[in-house]
This record gives structure tokens, sequence and C-alpha cells, in this order.
């Protein structure tokens, strides 16, 4: 029988990834809250462009105990049709909520072997494979968004793959 969560865990978890990742420089960070897309923030990464073309989805998860290795976590919460759509990096933040510990996890993942950069879809895993993050580590993905999006500008001319 699986034990529950203390009622605080997930706000506090919520408030956690928020701090978190407004303590990158150079994003806005959205809440997505009323839009029902399946993600819990989008990450601007070129704030003040028109249409925002270049974002990362957000999922949060909160928890009161570390995850070892892997981490449940239900996909059926992601709007398909949209994310089948649209080519956008998507991970998962899973935080502690007791010792403020964080772990990442792909859901899409920007592949940028090879000459055209593409997204390795975990969305149909029930398990996800996290790794502690620490604020170095979280830059260097969001870089690596960077670079998956300054790729498909230069492969598209726009930046905005709907293939």
């Amino acid at each position: 029988m699986a034990t529950q969560q203390p009622w605080y865990v997930e706000q506090r978890g919520r408030s956690l990834a928020y701090i978190f990742l407004t303590n990158e420089p150079g994003i806005a960070v959205v809440e997505e809250r009323g839009l029902d897309f399946g993600i819990d923030y989008k990450l601007v990464l070129v704030p003040g462009d028109p249409g925002d073309n270049e974002w990362v989805g957000v999922r949060v998860k909160a928890t009161d105990r570390d995850p070892k290795g892997m981490v449940a976590w239900d996909p059926r919460g992601l709007s398909k049709p949209y994310f089948e759509k649209i080519a956008v990096p998507i991970f998962l933040l899973v935080l502690n909520a007791r010792d403020e510990r964080c772990f990442f996890a792909w859901i899409k993942e920007p592949v940028l072997s090879g000459e055209q950069p593409r997204l390795r879809n975990h969305t149909e895993s029930q398990e996800l494979p996290v790794t502690l993050i620490d604020r170095d580590g979280f830059h260097q993905q969001v870089a690596r968004c960077h670079e998956f999006f300054e790729r498909q500008k230069a492969r598209t001319g726009n930046g905005w793959n709907h293939s």
C-alpha cells in the first residue's frame, strides 16, 4: 500500500520549482495554470521575441523523498495532439519538498547529434530516469535547448519546425 504525502508537499514543490526556474538568467518563466496542455511552466528563452517561438515546457512533480534513479509519472496529462504537433523540449522537474533537492528528466529531449536537431520522445514511458541537478547542471540543459533552437533556425530559417 502506498503512503500518502503530507498535504503541503505539492504546494511547496511548486513554489520551490518556481524559485529554481526563475534563478536562471535570461529566461522568462510563465505559469501555465488554466491551460490544459499538461505542463506547469513555460520557459521563454528569448523574452520579448514576437511569438515567443523559443520556449521549453516544464512539468513539476513534488515529493517528500528522493527518487531512487527512476520516477513514476502519468503521461496521460499531456495533451497528445498538441505535443505531437510542436517541436519543443519538455522536461520533468522533481522537487523534494523536505530537503529542497531537485531532480531532472527529459520528456521530450533535444538531440543535437547529426545535422538535423530532433526531439526524442519519452511521453509513452510510465517511469523516467532522473538525475540530481544543481544550478550549473540546469544552466547546461538550458544551453542545450538554446542550441537546439539555433540549429532549427539554421535549418528552417525561423527556428520553428512542425514536422
